[in-house]
C-alpha cells in the first residue's frame, strides 16, 4: 500500500493546527490588550508601554525556548533552570523600568536577539548530544 496519500492530509492538519494556535496567541494578547485598557479608562491608571513590550518580549523569548527545547518540557531540571531564568529575567527587566523611565521598548529586541545568540544554548544540555546536535553547537546555531 502507498502511504503519499495520506502526506498532504497529515500537512493540512499540521497547518491548521499551527495556525489555529497562532489566532489563539493572537486572540489572547488582544484579550490583554483589552483589559489593560478598560482598567486604564475605568480607573484612570495607565500602564506604560515599557510594561506591555517586557510582556510582549517575554513572551517571544519564551516561544523561543519552547521552539528549540520541545524535547526538554517534560525534563524537571529544564523547568527548574526556566524559572530561575524567567525570575530574574522579569526582576532585572523590573529593577531597569523602575530605574529608568524613559526605556524604549526596541532595547528589549537586541537583548532577545543577544539572548537568542548567547545564552538559550545553555538550556540544552538537560539531554545528551546526538552527531546532529553537537555539529549545530560547533557552528553556534543551536
Amino acid at each position: 500500500m502507498n502511504a503519499t496519500p495520506n502526506k498532504p492530509r497529515k500537512w493540512f492538519v499540521g497547518f491548521s493546527l499551527e495556525a489555529a494556535k497562532l489566532f489563539g496567541i493572537g486572540i489572547v494578547c488582544l484579550m490583554v490588550i483589552w483589559a489593560a485598557v478598560i482598567v486604564s479608562v475605568k480607573t484612570g491608571f495607565a500602564v506604560p508601554a515599557r510594561w506591555f513590550a517586557l510582556f510582549f518580549w517575554t513572551g517571544a523569548l519564551l516561544w523561543l525556548i519552547f521552539r528549540q527545547h520541545k524535547d526538554d518540557l517534560r525534563i524537571g531540571e529544564f523547568w527548574l533552570a526556566l524559572a530561575a531564568f524567567l525570575m530574574v529575567h522579569v526582576t532585572v527587566f523590573a529593577v531597569v523600568l523602575q530605574s529608568y523611565p524613559a526605556w524604549r521598548t526596541i532595547w528589549f529586541m537586541f537583548y532577545l536577539y543577544g539572548r537568542r545568540s548567547a545564552g538559550l544554548g545553555s538550556l540544552g544540555e538537560f539531554r545528551p548530544l546526538t552527531p546532529q546536535s553537537e555539529a549545530l553547537l560547533a557552528i553556534g546555531d543551536y
